[in-house]
Protein backbone atom coordinates (compact mmCIF):
# COMPACT_ATOMS: atom_id res chain seq x y z
CA UNK A 1 0.00 0.00 0.00
CA UNK A 2 2.83 2.38 0.86
CA UNK A 3 4.38 2.00 -2.58
CA UNK A 4 1.05 2.51 -4.35
CA UNK A 5 0.51 5.70 -2.35
CA UNK A 6 4.00 6.85 -3.29
CA UNK A 7 3.21 6.28 -6.97
CA UNK A 8 0.31 8.70 -6.62
CA UNK A 9 1.82 11.29 -4.29
CA UNK A 10 5.58 11.07 -5.01
CA UNK A 11 6.01 12.11 -1.36
CA UNK A 12 9.44 10.83 -0.37
CA UNK A 13 9.06 12.21 3.16
CA UNK A 14 5.96 10.10 3.77
CA UNK A 15 7.76 6.95 2.62
CA UNK A 16 10.78 7.78 4.76
CA UNK A 17 8.57 8.23 7.82
CA UNK A 18 6.86 4.87 7.28
CA UNK A 19 10.18 3.14 6.66
CA UNK A 20 11.63 4.68 9.83
CA UNK A 21 8.73 3.14 11.76
CA UNK A 22 9.30 -0.19 10.03
CA UNK A 23 13.02 -0.01 10.78
CA UNK A 24 12.22 0.58 14.46
CA UNK A 25 10.14 -2.60 14.54
CA UNK A 26 12.30 -4.82 12.27
CA UNK A 27 15.74 -3.42 12.98
CA UNK A 28 18.28 -1.55 10.91
CA UNK A 29 19.33 -3.12 7.65
CA UNK A 30 16.09 -4.99 7.00
CA UNK A 31 14.74 -2.94 4.11
CA UNK A 32 15.80 -5.27 1.30
CA UNK A 33 12.28 -6.63 0.99
CA UNK A 34 10.99 -3.08 0.55
CA UNK A 35 13.51 -2.52 -2.24
CA UNK A 36 12.48 -5.75 -4.01
CA UNK A 37 8.80 -4.92 -3.66
CA UNK A 38 9.26 -1.36 -4.92
CA UNK A 39 11.15 -2.54 -8.00
CA UNK A 40 8.70 -5.33 -8.84
CA UNK A 41 5.74 -2.99 -8.41
CA UNK A 42 7.42 -0.37 -10.61
CA UNK A 43 8.02 -3.04 -13.27
CA UNK A 44 4.29 -3.74 -13.24
CA UNK A 45 3.62 -0.10 -14.03
CA UNK A 46 5.17 2.39 -16.44
CA UNK A 47 8.37 4.35 -16.87
CA UNK A 48 7.04 7.07 -14.54
CA UNK A 49 6.84 4.64 -11.63
CA UNK A 50 10.28 3.21 -12.41
CA UNK A 51 11.70 6.73 -12.31
CA UNK A 52 9.87 7.45 -9.04
CA UNK A 53 11.41 4.35 -7.46
CA UNK A 54 14.89 5.28 -8.72
CA UNK A 55 14.45 8.78 -7.26
CA UNK A 56 13.21 7.28 -3.99
CA UNK A 57 16.26 5.02 -3.72
CA UNK A 58 18.55 7.97 -4.42
CA UNK A 59 16.87 9.94 -1.62
CA UNK A 60 16.92 7.10 0.93
CA UNK A 61 20.38 5.67 0.30
CA UNK A 62 22.62 5.33 2.23
CA UNK A 63 20.99 6.95 5.28
CA UNK A 64 17.95 4.70 5.41
CA UNK A 65 18.57 1.93 2.88
CA UNK A 66 22.12 0.64 3.11
CA UNK A 67 24.12 -0.16 -0.02
CA UNK A 68 24.33 -3.75 1.28
CA UNK A 69 20.54 -4.03 1.48
CA UNK A 70 20.22 -2.49 -1.97
CA UNK A 71 22.81 -4.86 -3.43
CA UNK A 72 21.25 -7.91 -1.79
CA UNK A 73 17.84 -6.90 -3.10
CA UNK A 74 19.16 -6.52 -6.66
CA UNK A 75 20.92 -9.88 -6.41
CA UNK A 76 17.66 -11.49 -5.32
CA UNK A 77 15.83 -9.74 -8.15
CA UNK A 78 18.32 -11.15 -10.65
CA UNK A 79 17.68 -14.59 -9.14
CA UNK A 80 13.95 -14.01 -9.64
CA UNK A 81 14.23 -12.82 -13.24
CA UNK A 82 12.87 -16.01 -14.80
CA UNK A 83 9.79 -15.78 -12.59
CA UNK A 84 9.43 -12.06 -13.22
CA UNK A 85 9.53 -12.68 -16.99
CA UNK A 86 6.31 -14.69 -16.69
CA UNK A 87 4.41 -11.48 -15.87
CA UNK A 88 6.82 -8.85 -17.17
CA UNK A 89 8.51 -9.97 -20.40
CA UNK A 90 10.99 -7.08 -20.44
CA UNK A 91 12.03 -7.59 -16.79
CA UNK A 92 15.70 -8.23 -17.70
CA UNK A 93 15.91 -4.92 -19.55
CA UNK A 94 14.19 -3.04 -16.75
CA UNK A 95 16.35 -4.64 -14.05
CA UNK A 96 19.49 -3.74 -15.98
CA UNK A 97 18.25 -0.17 -16.15
CA UNK A 98 17.60 -0.12 -12.40
CA UNK A 99 21.09 -1.52 -11.78
CA UNK A 100 22.63 1.04 -14.13
CA UNK A 101 20.73 3.83 -12.45
CA UNK A 102 21.84 2.70 -9.00
CA UNK A 103 25.46 2.79 -10.15
CA UNK A 104 25.11 6.16 -11.93
CA UNK A 105 23.44 7.60 -8.82
CA UNK A 106 26.37 6.18 -6.80
CA UNK A 107 24.09 4.05 -4.64
CA UNK A 108 26.07 0.96 -5.59
CA UNK A 109 29.73 0.89 -6.55
CA UNK A 110 30.62 -0.15 -10.10
CA UNK A 111 32.32 -3.17 -8.51
CA UNK A 112 28.85 -4.49 -7.67
CA UNK A 113 28.61 -5.79 -11.24
CA UNK A 114 31.85 -7.71 -10.67
CA UNK A 115 30.42 -9.25 -7.49
CA UNK A 116 27.27 -10.23 -9.34
CA UNK A 117 29.41 -11.72 -12.11
CA UNK A 118 31.39 -13.75 -9.54
CA UNK A 119 28.17 -15.09 -8.09
CA UNK A 120 27.10 -16.16 -11.57
CA UNK A 121 30.43 -17.89 -12.12
CA UNK A 122 30.34 -19.62 -8.73
CA UNK A 123 26.86 -20.91 -9.38
CA UNK A 124 25.21 -18.82 -6.69
CA UNK A 125 22.77 -17.70 -9.35
CA UNK A 126 20.98 -20.47 -11.23
CA UNK A 127 22.55 -20.79 -14.70
CA UNK A 128 19.21 -21.46 -16.37
CA UNK A 129 17.71 -18.38 -14.79
CA UNK A 130 20.78 -16.38 -15.82
CA UNK A 131 20.39 -17.60 -19.40
CA UNK A 132 16.75 -16.59 -19.46
CA UNK A 133 17.43 -13.32 -17.69
CA UNK A 134 19.92 -12.08 -20.25
CA UNK A 135 18.14 -13.52 -23.25
CA UNK A 136 20.37 -16.48 -24.03
CA UNK A 137 22.95 -14.83 -26.27
CA UNK A 138 23.67 -15.77 -29.85
CA UNK A 139 24.81 -19.30 -29.08
CA UNK A 140 21.94 -19.91 -26.63
CA UNK A 141 24.06 -21.60 -23.98
CA UNK A 142 24.77 -20.67 -20.41
CA UNK A 143 28.52 -20.87 -21.04
CA UNK A 144 28.26 -18.49 -24.00
CA UNK A 145 26.18 -16.02 -22.01
CA UNK A 146 28.64 -16.10 -19.12
CA UNK A 147 31.54 -15.58 -21.53
CA UNK A 148 29.84 -12.56 -23.11
CA UNK A 149 28.91 -11.08 -19.70
CA UNK A 150 32.48 -11.63 -18.50
CA UNK A 151 33.81 -9.81 -21.57
CA UNK A 152 31.44 -6.89 -21.06
CA UNK A 153 32.27 -6.57 -17.36
CA UNK A 154 36.03 -6.78 -17.97
CA UNK A 155 35.76 -4.02 -20.56
CA UNK A 156 33.62 -2.00 -18.15
CA UNK A 157 36.23 -2.36 -15.40
CA UNK A 158 39.13 -1.51 -17.70
CA UNK A 159 37.68 1.86 -18.69
CA UNK A 160 38.69 4.66 -16.38
CA UNK A 161 35.29 6.32 -16.85
CA UNK A 162 33.15 3.26 -16.05
CA UNK A 163 30.73 3.76 -18.96
CA UNK A 164 27.60 2.40 -17.29
CA UNK A 165 25.31 3.22 -20.21
CA UNK A 166 27.48 1.25 -22.64
CA UNK A 167 27.68 -1.72 -20.26
CA UNK A 168 23.90 -1.69 -19.78
CA UNK A 169 23.38 -1.45 -23.54
CA UNK A 170 25.70 -4.39 -24.20
CA UNK A 171 24.14 -6.50 -21.45
CA UNK A 172 20.71 -5.79 -22.88
CA UNK A 173 21.96 -6.70 -26.38
CA UNK A 174 22.71 -10.23 -25.18
CA UNK A 175 19.10 -11.22 -25.61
Amino acid sequence: KLIHEYFYSADIGEVAAHLADLETVCGKGKLGSFVRRAVTMALDHNARECELVAVLFAALCPDMISPADLGDAFTQLVNMTADLCLDIPDAPKCLSLFLSRAIVDELLPPSFLRVLQEQLEEGNVDGLKELQAWGGGAAGTVAHSKQRMDSILKEFESESTYNVQEAAYRLHALK
